[in-house]
């Protein structure tokens, strides 16, 4: 019985090899393989297919020249030379390019810069410099060169007389993770200042930047931008070069705003005094910053460091604003991350905007303080943003979100946190808890490396699951499930 099995299955497998296919691809209309071909997912089936002939060659490069992903000097020389050197209309098919650079093998920045020039239909690019991963930063000559060669396109999209010359003005969506010459930081200077002001671009996130007093003195028309989507990552800046920047965009949608908070405490580098701390150091320049962009800013998200690198230095903090975002009319969203209450003073007190939603508040630890006996104060007076001196509660907030890492929730923090819920409940308003997975990789996060995972442990009822690690909060007593 058993070989009698085989047989079958070989008699059917000879069969299937022999079989003489009726249905002919070349057969169907032009625009039904166009379609056929995109919904191919599979680059080596796309290669197979671009052999067969050449109409379905001019159908699959496209498609297969669509999105490329560049590590290192041998995968930049085989697409220099397939898209270059032989057939340029394959540039001309790359929508969206990610270039992170292999920490040993980079591949050139005078290759990539001429790829660049000729990709004159991208829309998403990602640059990732070596050094961001290894630590080991380019003396001044290296880093000069790779810098002249990657912004050389940039600086051709806005300087070239001949606009049909002229690259990456198509250009939506650029993420860069750069360093500076023997420094993790780089600064936005003339040179570079081009990619504020590619005409199509949307979406910009930017790392480890420096953004000082005189950023865009060099500008002589300030143009507004089409810029909606602005991240700051890891970054240096000052209240003048927040002004600089944010005078840029006609109509700018999110902003993430976020200060040095990890790098500076893994790099021994000494940096502007006058950078970070925006909201401790003056509320009201900031906010002055801001309110360039008051009109059409949906989302805020503000990451606030609490490493004092030069606390002697730091200019005495200013007086706390309130009401400092009450005109933003269009303001749906905003996320603290980190401890600044001079901000949650300035979204809650007094007035707050009035098409607000949600609010969330980011930390390491949700910290939640044992009441004594006597204890008097009320169940919102721990909750961020809700505690800001005379809180004003915008009829639209639906949400307030707390998310730490992974810890135990003892039975006095859960009791204490489904008071606060009930207390919400009653101003319309839900409180959600979650927690982050603990990892060793912080901001900003570079090719390949896993972003963190929130998951809810409560939202008006408890989901912890047993798992979670025992932490510190065990010292508080009993961390049973709630009864």
């Amino acid at each position: 019985m058993r070989l009698k099995s085989v047989f079958r299955r070989v008699t059917r497998k000879l069969a299937a090899m022999n079989a003489t296919f009726r249905f002919a691809l070349l057969e169907l209309p032009t625009e039904l393989i166009a379609q056929i071909i995109e919904h191919v997912d599979n680059r080596t089936t796309l290669k197979h297919l671009a052999c067969t002939c050449r109409k379905i060659q001019e159908l699959t490069e496209p498609v297969l020249y669509r999105s490329a992903l560049i590590r290192d000097a041998v995968q930049m020389t085989n697409m220099l030379h397939s898209v270059v050197g032989n057939r340029p209309a394959r540039a001309k098919a790359i929508h969206h390019l990610d270039v992170p650079c292999h920490p040993r093998s980079s591949p050139s920045f005078d290759d990539l810069g001429v790829l660049l020039e000729n990709a004159l239909n991208l829309r998403r690019l990602m640059v990732e410099s070596p050094e961001c991963n290894t630590g080991e930063f380019e003396d001044e000559d290296s880093y000069e060169h790779m810098a002249r060669n990657l912004f050389r396109p940039f600086e051709s999209a806005v300087c070239v007389n001949d606009v049909e010359r002229r690259p990456l003005q198509r250009l939506q969506e650029l993420v860069l993770h750069l360093n500076g010459k023997e420094s993790p930081y780089w600064t936005i200077g003339r040179r570079c200042l081009s990619i504020f002001l590619l005409p199509s671009l949307q979406k910009l996130t930017l790392s480890c930047v420096n953004i000082e007093d005189d950023v865009v003195e060099s500008i002589r028309d300030r143009s507004f931008t089409s810029l909606k989507h602005l991240t700051l990552e890891e970054s240096n800046i000052t209240h003048q070069g927040l002004i600089g920047i944010l005078s840029l965009p006609k109509a700018l949608e999110t902003l993430y705003l976020g200060e040095n908070c990890h790098n500076m405490t893994h790099f021994d580098q000494q940096l502007n005094p006058a950078a970070n701390y925006l909201f401790r150091n003056d509320p009201g320049l900031t906010l002055q910053a801001l309110s360039q962009q008051k009109d059409s800013l949906k989302a805020l998200t503000y990451v606030a460091t609490s490493y004092y690198q030069h606390r002697s230095l730091i200019r005495p903090p200013h007086s706390p604003t309130d009401a400092g975002f009450a005109e933003f009319r269009s303001l749906e969203s905003v996320t603290l991350c980190g401890q600044c209450p001079n901000f949650e003073r300035a979204v809650m007190s007094s007035q707050s905007p009035s098409g607000l939603k949600t609010l969330v508040f980011q930390t390491d630890e949700i910290y939640w303080a044992p009441l004594g006996p006597t204890a008097s104060v009320s169940a919102l007076d721990a909750i961020p943003f809700l505690r800001a001196p005379a809180c004003s509660v915008p009829p639209a907030l639906s949400t307030v979100r707390i998310v730490g890492r992974e810890q135990d929730f003892t039975a006095a923090m859960k009791g204490r946190i489904s008071s606060a819920a009930k207390e919400m409940l009653k101003l319309g308003v839900t409180l959600e808890v979650q927690v982050e997975s603990r990892s060793t990789y912080f901001p900003p996060f570079l090719y390949g490396e896993p972003l963190p995972k929130a998951t809810t442990v409560f939202d008006g009822t408890w989901r912890l699951t047993e798992h979670r690690p025992r932490t510190l909060w065990n010292d508080w007593g009993d961390s049973s499930s709630e009864e």
